[in-house]
């Protein structure tokens, strides 16, 4: 099943291709997980990667880096927490010049990034 899991609550789907894009690395020295078997790993053995927290979290920093990276021609998005948190779970998208949030991006824009930016303070 192409399920959530992880902290990050990333897709087995979606671990495949930020794997397969090289936006993250889980284990370089396993070799189902290069660019060139990615596409042949099971989503079972995806699975052991996107469930631990260590690597969770990183393939959420890494989908996230994707959907700015994606979005740079039609909008910035490094400083718009409530755009990535809407895209962080509605996928990519086509880019529009003056996207929008929903209610989730919202709410993780008024929640989640005030506690997250308090938390990482040096």
């Amino acid at each position: 099943i192409n399920t959530s899991a992880g902290i990050a609550q990333v897709t087995i789907e979606t671990a495949r291709e930020l794997i397969q894009k090289e936006y993250y690395k889980p284990n370089p020295g396993d070799n189902k997980r290069s660019k060139k078997n990615i596409v042949r790993t099971s989503r079972r053995h995806l699975y052991t990667y996107v469930v631990l927290p260590r690597h969770s979290i990183y393939f959420g920093a890494a989908r996230i880096r994707q959907t700015i990276d994606h979005w740079a021609h039609k909008a910035d998005l490094s400083d718009r927490p409530e755009i990535l948190g809407t895209l962080y779970s509605q996928g990519l998208g086509n880019p529009k010049p003056n996207p929008g949030a929903s209610d989730r991006g919202l709410q993780i824009s008024q929640e989640f990034y005030p506690l997250a930016k308090k938390i990482l303070k040096p």
